[in-house]
């Protein structure tokens, strides 16, 4: 007999093809079911936290993205988006978890986005405003204005190179000057000698009180002699209007003044916002300085389809038109793309990817350089100074594993993003000995993670773990706990009574906060509600505070009632619920509308009975009671266990399950406790935690242990602050079914209160028991819970009996 010992679980769930590869380092670590738990950095393992319900948005499908300002946990907030309007939430520090900001941006015109396109979009924050780039729409932005708590929101398409008005050139006039010298032999004006055949043009442009330049006005040309042959006393006035013609509402701050010089208009002067004449004595141009031209790349229906921000420009690609080249604005003006004549270094970039393959452009990332993601490869841009320009960029290629359409994670020194067909997860990091970047597969050694259904959005949380959260295209949410400096990457999948949909992260009062859009069913019909994972369970958390439900509430039973209404109850009516009675669990209840009509027909108006042959079907408006398992105690109904026959509420006794073709009641609910307590109860939908090790193969003195059956003994199982869970074996065949648990027959550890009638307190230690196995080709371990109540599993030791061959 063998007695093995799992002390670490950090690599997660794999792959069932990795059972005989107990040669590889992290064999020991391996798990063949990881289910609504997740695993720690320093190797543990522990139930995922439950979702606190904030929102209801009845059947009206939506998308969240985050908007987050700074890391203070009151700038953060959660954008919903939805088919004819953006709702704007942040997440409340009450107890009571309902949002304390309700803001709401409606569509002048019509929708900007399909709710299928919302997946795709890119989005880039600066300050108070936040772009969003999709290459079938304009490129938008978010903004918010004004101050606390007063603030305006609102969604507008991108409109590039707007300034203030540019001047209107009125008019230009010649001074001579009045000396005289001698030309041969004859003493004459200077103005007679030299003929006036120089044609010179001006411009004129206007500056606001942002720096931001218009473009400039039209020529205003003059005959007159070329600069280098004025003498003293010559000058050129040079005039001027300007009125708000485009209603920008601002006014010039100054202007800025241009000569023709050789082809080109340089700098030669400025005046003041009320000035509008300059007189020109003859300064020399300056044609580093030039007034700026329209350039819109996005014409036509171009649109940007990724935007990112680099060294204070905006960066734009993946246009329809140009699905390989990259444009970026003009520095520290990134709604701007005017160019200059000739080119300068501040000037907007335009580089278009030849690669001599198909390489669209799907993301732009700024990690020290400027990162490309593309359809065949992972791209950097560089220059061979301290910036990109128009006239120095240099792409080279990093990796070419090829890149979909999902924003890529910046987590620690590594880039992460999802490869082209969506079925591995790539982590991009700097190789010192390849001097370039490398692509490592995270996924490599859990592929189904992601090829059962492709990443449909993503977002990292970095307290109080490292994690990598994602939901998938089939509603399944999965979690990569990842420290690439001391190489964890475990995965685990989590589901929920119902699907997840849209997931984002945001900067929390005590550590990052994972906020889910989740569709669920109730009495029927589709449902879209917005939850956040409820806080951890950590060493200072007391029991009553364990939050282990999925669309949960907390409510305030002070007077220690048996029966609560409350409208946080609304949203579960009709569903079974699970309940953490002031820390004691109490499953199986039911979430009944107070206001439903009582069930059967009206005494006092028979209904009449059905034809011979005719079914008796409910009318639309009947209330369908669906009746409750036999007790087995001989009257045909279900009771609440106190020997009445009736159920708590005084019905025919048990959980009776109230079926309606009409909406839920967004009024209230009702909810029977088996006890009444005074303090606090936590109300949601139960879910189940899973987790079994790989099993585990070794050599020894007789050879390998590979195909040899095995039965499971005395195991010895340590918890950490944990209350509840059950033991199972596993069977052959049940490896690579990862819903087989479902099956097993489990049995309870021995947890008990200290005192009777208190809650179970949270056990730290050792769990013996005896696993009841027989000889199983693959052989290993159950352990979980579906009760309210925290699981935290250290190690698993057990004693294996390695038997015969099949």
């Amino acid at each position: 007999m063998a007695r093995i010992t799992f002390r670490s679980f950090t690599g997660g769930e794999v792959s069932a093809s990795l059972a005989a590869r107990y040669d590889l380092q992290k064999a020991g670590t391996f798990l063949q079911l990881c289910e609504n738990m997740v695993v720690n950095t320093i190797g543990d393992i522990e139930r995922r936290p439950g979702t606190l319900f904030m929102e209801d948005f009845g059947e009206d499908e939506a998308f969240l993205l985050p908007f987050s300002f700074n890391s203070e946990a009151s700038e953060n907030y959660i954008l919903i988006f939805q088919a004819d309007k953006i709702l704007v939430r942040r997440i409340s520090t009450g107890e009571d978890d309902t949002e304390d900001l309700a803001a709401e941006i409606s569509y002048d015109s019509a929708t900007p986005y399909s709710l299928d396109d919302l997946p795709r979009i890119a989005y880039a924050q600066v300050g108070d405003v936040l772009y969003l780039a999709h290459r079938d729409y304009p490129l938008q932005k978010i903004t918010r204005s004004g101050t606390y708590p007063d603030y305006t929101w609102a969604i507008e398409e991108v409109t590039l190179n707007q300034s203030i008005a540019a001047p209107e050139a009125s008019g230009i006039s010649v001074r001579r000057g009045y000396e005289y010298y001698t030309c041969g032999t004859t003493r004459c004006c200077y103005e007679h000698c030299l003929n006036e055949t120089s044609r010179l043009g001006y411009k004129v442009s206007a500056v606001d009180s942002d720096g931001v330049e218009s473009t400039a006005s039209n020529e205003c040309q003059i005959t007159f002699r070329y600069p280098t042959d004025w003498i003293v006393g010559d000058s050129i006035t040079f005039c001027w209007t300007w009125s708000d013609t485009n209603g920008s509402g601002s006014s010039p701050e100054y202007y800025n003044v241009y000569r023709d010089s050789a082809g080109y208009y340089g700098f030669i002067g400025t005046t003041c916002g009320n000035v509008y004449c300059f007189v020109d004595q003859n300064f020399e141009p300056d044609t580093s300085m030039t007034p700026k031209e329209d350039w819109d790349p996005f014409a036509d229906n171009n649109h940007p389809g990724t935007v990112t921000f680099h060294q204070q420009r905006m960066w734009l690609g993946g246009t329809r038109n140009e699905p390989t080249t990259v444009y970026a604005s003009r520095t520290s003006d990134f709604e701007s793309f005017r160019k200059s004549r000739p080119l300068q270094d501040d000037d907007p970039i335009e580089y278009r990817m030849a690669t001599g393959s198909i390489d669209d452009v799907m993301w732009l990332k700024s990690f020290g350089n400027l990162f490309v993601g593309t359809t065949g490869g992972e791209f950097t841009a560089s220059s061979s100074g301290a910036a990109l320009t128009p006239e120095d960029v240099q792409i080279n290629l990093q990796s070419s594993w090829g890149s979909r359409g999902v924003m890529p994670l910046l987590v620690g020194n590594a880039i992460l993003h999802v490869r082209r067909n969506g079925s591995r997860v790539i982590e991009l990091a700097y190789n010192w000995e390849n001097d370039s970047y490398s692509g490592n597969d995270l996924t490599l050694l859990a592929p189904h993670m992601v090829e059962d259904s492709p990443i449909r959005q993503w977002c990292f949380t970095q307290s109080p773990e490292p994690r990598i959260w994602a939901v998938r295209e089939d509603g399944v949410l999965i979690c990569c706990t990842y420290n690439r400096e001391q190489n964890i990457y475990g995965w685990s999948r989590h589901v929920t009574e119902g699907k997840f949909v849209s997931i984002i992260s945001l900067c929390g009062e005590k550590g990052d906060e994972i906020v889910l859009l989740v569709k669920r069913e109730i009495r029927g019909q589709e449902y879209y509600f917005l939850e956040r994972f409820a806080p951890r369970f950590d060493d200072n958390t007391a029991i009553e505070d364990a939050f282990f439900v999925d669309c949960g509430v907390i409510l305030d039973n002070s007077q220690g009632e048996s029966e609560l209404e409350s409208s946080s109850l609304a949203h579960l009516v009709g569903k079974t619920v699970s309940v953490l009675n002031v820390g004691s669990p109490e499953i199986g209840h039911g979430v009944t509308d107070p206001d439903a009509p009582e069930p059967g027909p009206d005494a006092s108006e028979p209904e009449p009975e059905p034809e011979p042959g005719e079914p008796n079907e409910p009318d639309d408006d009947d209330v369908i009671i669906t009746p409750p398992e036999d007790d087995g105690d001989g009257d045909g109904e279900g009771d609440d266990g106190d020997g009445d026959g009736e159920g708590d509420d005084g019905s025919l006794g048990g959980d009776f399950t109230a079926e309606t073709p009409e909406e839920p009641t967004d009024s209230k609910g009702r909810l029977t406790l088996q006890y009444g307590v005074p303090g606090k109860v936590i109300v949601g939908l139960p879910f189940t935690s899973v987790m079994a090790p790989l099993p585990i193969d070794s050599e020894n003195d007789s050879g390998s242990s590979v195909g040899l059956r095995r039965a499971l003994g005395k195991t010895s199982i340590r918890v950490h602050r944990s209350v509840d869970f059950e033991y199972a074996a596993t069977k052959s065949g049940w490896l690579v079914d990862r819903s087989a648990y479902k099956e097993a027959e489990f049995f309870e550890a021995p947890f008990l209160p200290e005192n009777y009638g208190e809650p179970v307190p949270p056990f730290s230690g050792t769990v013996e028991v005896i696993v009841p196995s027989g000889q199983e080709e693959d052989s290993s371990l159950y352990i979980k819970t579906d009760k309210p109540t925290p699981l935290r599993v250290l190690s698993i030791t057990a004693d294996i009996d390695f038997g015969e061959t099949r």
